[in-house]
């Protein structure tokens, strides 16, 4: 199967809302993860090669797992002016909805979890 070619981004450091699914649809979410990106000097198919590639890793030598962790490729978006508190919205209930968590602040690798310190998001992107 061949990899989709993409396009370069028309202005730098776009911000992308990313979906990639699990091998068999197992784990994390519990079968796929979303994310919203903002790459800054590196593509969005090389940031998503060392977030998958580095999990792989750290489930294959921490986990004691072989095989494959996730799905060939992803699916990406490329955010428009003021869509971000949407998808931002969307990315926080998705382990509520699934029924994984009560409230999106629990989910322990959920971005609302206050663990977690997130940079703003562009200016252009702020509803």
């Amino acid at each position: 199967m061949s990899k989709p070619k993409r396009l370069q981004p028309a202005l730098p450091e776009q911000t992308y809302f990313l979906t990639t699914n699990t091998d068999q649809k197992r784990r994390v979410m519990p079968d796929h993860t979303h994310l919203i990106l903002t790459p800054t000097g590196i593509t969005v198919e090389r940031v998503m090669q060392f977030i998958k590639g580095g999990f792989s890793f750290r489930v294959s030598s921490e986990l004691g797992r072989k095989g494959e962790v996730w799905q060939r490729g992803f699916t990406d978006r490329r955010l428009r002016s003021g869509e971000y508190p949407a998808h931002e919205h969307y990315v926080h209930q998705n382990p509520v909805v699934a029924g994984i968590c009560e409230r999106a602040e629990d989910h322990p690798f959920s971005s609302a979890n206050s663990r977690f310190v997130m940079d703003p998001p562009p200016a252009y992107l702020r509803g």
